[in-house]
């Protein structure tokens, strides 16, 4: 018999109990005392059913509540206790009365001062056993589900691990696919960029040589506007703008009259009405010529 103070050893003795080989054939009982389990255990014969319920003969002997060393007077055999304050601390058995040196044996196997002979055999019993006894089916299947739960834990752990890092690397190898796709998208898509970009550039060029060349004498117009020009060498063309309907155009001259060049241009018959106005301040002068409807300057 061995005493297990704590609860926390009840899972190591019942899986230890479940380690033994079956051909042991072990037998237990298991009785609770307030926080404390005596538990005695044996090798039964090969004929022993273990679903039978076997029960100790020492447990109907009074239980001491002193420290102390009995002996017990068993049906069969005897039984050397040691109790330490209620508690069942160490038992042996022998078939025949313990000799003068099994009995040291067991006070050293007890962790006492080895003293004389044994005390007198005690053989009273009682009706009723000491102790309650242990529901080794329900405390094993809660120790067995604890346990398996115990095992299960590290692998659950590993499995959320293993998922959660799969997720990851998916993602992961989902997102190296779309920026490779959108990198080859790019890629070919820089080609038709470029040539929309030099379409854009050729039509901005071509829209501006439109505007240059908007009306087909438009140079010409230009050279006939500077040579008749009444004083060359003192007059300077600041500003030029052309439109379908109209020349506008102003010259720095000291010379502001308007009459003048309003005579000078319409002796070119550019267009059905010509007008000046002068600005005596800036010393500069704004000749407009207003073309025929038809003209195709």
């Amino acid at each position: 018999m061995r005493d297990i103070p704590s609860s926390v050893q009840r899972q190591a003795l019942q899986l230890k109990i479940n380690q033994w080989s079956p051909w042991q054939q072990p037998m237990t009982n298991i009785i609770w005392q307030n926080n404390h389990a005596q538990v005695w255990s044996w090798q039964a014969d090969g004929n022993a059913n273990k679903k039978q319920k076997f029960l100790v003969e020492t447990r109907y002997f009074p239980r001491p509540d002193a420290t102390g060393l009995h002996t017990l007077g068993c049906g069969q055999g005897y039984e050397a206790q040691y109790w330490r304050q209620g508690i069942l601390k160490e038992s042996h058995w022998w078939p025949e009365s313990p000799g003068q040196n099994a009995w040291q044996d067991f006070q050293r196997a007890a962790g006492l001062e080895v003293q004389a002979g044994p005390p007198v055999i005690e053989t009273q019993k009682l009706a009723q056993p000491w102790g309650t006894d242990y529901k080794l089916d329900q405390h094993a299947l809660f120790i067995t589900l604890e346990t398996a739960l115990w095992k299960a834990l590290p692998m659950t752990l590993v499995f959320l691990l293993g998922w959660k890092g799969t997720q990851i690397y998916l993602l992961h190898q989902d997102i190296n696919a779309q920026l490779q796709q959108q990198s080859e998208l790019s890629r070919q898509i820089e080609p038709i960029l470029q040539t929309r970009s030099q379409i854009q550039d050729d039509r901005r060029f071509l829209d501006q040589v439109a505007a240059l060349w908007k009306g087909r004498r438009q140079l010409q117009l230009l050279d006939q506007v500077i040579a008749k020009l009444p004083d060359p060498a003192n007059i300077k063309l600041m500003f030029w703008e052309y439109q379908p309907d109209q020349l506008r155009f102003t010259l720095q001259t000291k010379n502001t009259d308007p009459s003048l060049f309003v005579k000078t241009y319409s002796d070119l018959s550019l267009g059905k009405d010509v007008s000046a106005q002068p600005d005596a301040k800036t010393g500069q002068i704004t000749v407009i010529i207003r073309f025929q409807v038809d003209a195709s300057l």
